[in-house]
C-alpha cells in the first residue's frame, strides 16, 4: 500500500485520559493518547485486549458509561470540542456525523423490534423525513451492503438472522445518515473467516465509495495491512508507535511493535520456523509499572526504562514512537536482557 499524505484533519485527539475508579483503586484505561484522523483516511488501532482501544473510541462517540471519567485532554471534530457538547447535541452528532459498528452484532440489535423499525427510527432521529421515504432509504441501504432480499429482512427480527447478516444490518444502520467518520470496533470478531473477509471488503468498498474516514480497531495486523492507510499501536493505555502502514510494517521502531510482528503467521515461513510470542503478561492497570509500561516484557530494557517514561520522538515524516532506544542514552552497561 502506498503511503498517503493528508492535509485536512477531521478528528484531533490530544492527550486523552480516561480512568475507572474502583474499590481497589483507579484503573487508568487511557493514559494520554494523541492522534489525528484526516478526511478519507483509514486509521487502524492495534493492541492487545485491555490496551484501551475501545475505551478511546467510546470517548470519541460519547458512549462511556459510569464509572468511567475523562480526566483530561481534548477531542475535536472539524474544530468542534466533542467533550463540551450537551446531551442533545451529542445525540444529533452521534449517528449523523460519526457512527460506530460494535464487536457483537447480535447484542447490538434490539431483539424486540423488527429490523425495519430500527433502521427507520435511526433516520427519523436525525432527519425530517416521511415514513415511506425512510423505509425506502432503509431498503436501499440494506441493498448497498449486499442484502438482496432487503424488503423481507426489514420484517425480520434479530433472532431470525445469521451473525454475518446482523453485521451487515449494523453497517447499514451506521451509514444511513451519511457519517463523515465511521468507527469499526473489531467488527468481525464474532464471525467465521469467510464472513470476516466479506465484511472487511464491504467496509473498504463503502469507505472508498462514500469518501468517509474510518477508524478500524483490531488486533489483526493482516486487516490493517489490507485496508488501512495509517496505524497507531497501543499498549497499556498509551500509543507507543504511529505511522503509515508501510513505515510501521517495514520499519517498526518500538520493541512492542517488533514483538507483535514476530507473532504474525506468514506464508513464507519455513516449516521449522516458529512464531515468537510476546513474553510476559499485559500491564496490571491497577498497579502499572513505573517508567515505560512495556519495560517488564522488553528484552532491551535499560535502567532508564524502569525510571522514566520516554517522550514521543518523530523519526521520519508522520512516523514516531516512544522508546528510549531512539534516544542517545549513554547507558550501554544497563542494556541487558530483562530477567524473566
Amino acid at each position: 500500500m502506498q503511503s498517503k499524505h493528508y492535509s485536512d484533519k477531521l478528528l484531533e485527539v490530544r492527550d486523552l485520559k480516561v480512568s475507572f475508579p474502583t474499590s481497589r483503586g483507579v484503573v487508568r484505561a487511557v493514559n494520554g493518547i494523541s492522534y489525528d484522523v484526516h478526511r478519507g483516511e483509514v486509521m487502524g488501532i492495534v493492541g492487545e485486549s485491555g490496551s484501551g482501544k475501545s475505551v478511546s473510541a467510546y470517548s470519541i462517540i460519547g458512549l462511556l458509561k459510569s464509572p468511567a471519567v475523562i480526566d483530561g485532554g481534548s477531542i475535536r471534530f472539524e474544530g468542534r470540542d466533542i467533550l463540551s457538547m450537551s446531551r442533545k447535541q451529542m445525540e444529533k452528532f452521534r449517528g449523523g456525523e460519526i457512527s460506530m459498528i460494535f464487536q457483537d452484532p447480535m447484542s447490538s440489535l434490539d431483539p424486540v423490534f423488527p429490523i425495519g423499525h430500527q433502521l427507520t427510527e435511526t433516520l427519523h432521529s436525525h432527519k425530517k423525513i416521511s415514513r415511506s421515504d425512510a423505509r425506502q432509504q432503509a431498503i436501499q441501504m440494506l441493498q448497498s451492503v449486499g442484502i438482496r432480499d432487503a424488503q423481507q429482512v426489514m420484517k425480520k427480527y434479530r433472532s431470525e438472522l445469521s451473525g454475518g447478516m446482523c453485521q451487515r444490518v449494523m453497517i447499514a444502520m451506521a451509514l444511513l445518515c451519511g457519517p463523515k467518520l465511521l468507527i469499526a470496533d473489531e467488527p468481525t470478531t464474532a464471525l467465521d473467516v469467510t464472513i470476516q473477509d466479506q465484511i472487511i471488503r464491504l467496509l473498504k468498498d463503502l469507505q472508498e465509495r462514500n469518501g468517509m474516514s474510518m477508524i478500524f480497531i483490531t488486533h489483526n495486523f493482516g486487516i490493517v495491512a489490507d485496508i488501512c492507510d495509517s496505524v497507531s499501536i497501543m499498549y497499556g493505555g498509551t500509543v507507543v508507535e504511529q505511522g503509515s502502514v508501510n513505515d510501521v510494517f517495514y520499519s517498526p521502531l518500538h520493541p512492542y511493535t517488533k514483538a507483535l510482528m514476530k507473532a504474525i503467521p506468514r506464508v513464507d515461513y519455513k516449516e521449522y520456523e516458529r512464531l515468537i510470542p510476546v513474553e510476559g503478561m499485559p500491564i496490571n492497570a491497577l498497579s502499572p509499572p513505573g517508567g515505560c509500561g512495556f519495560h517488564p516484557r522488553c528484552a532491551s530494557c535499560m535502567q532508564i526504562c524502569r525510571q522514566k517514561a520516554p517522550a514521543r520522538k518523530e523519526i521520519s515524516y508522520g512516523h514516531s514512537a516512544s522508546c528510549w532506544l531512539l534516544e542517545d542514552v549513554q547507558e550501554s552497561e544497563e542494556a541487558v536482557v530483562n530477567e524473566k
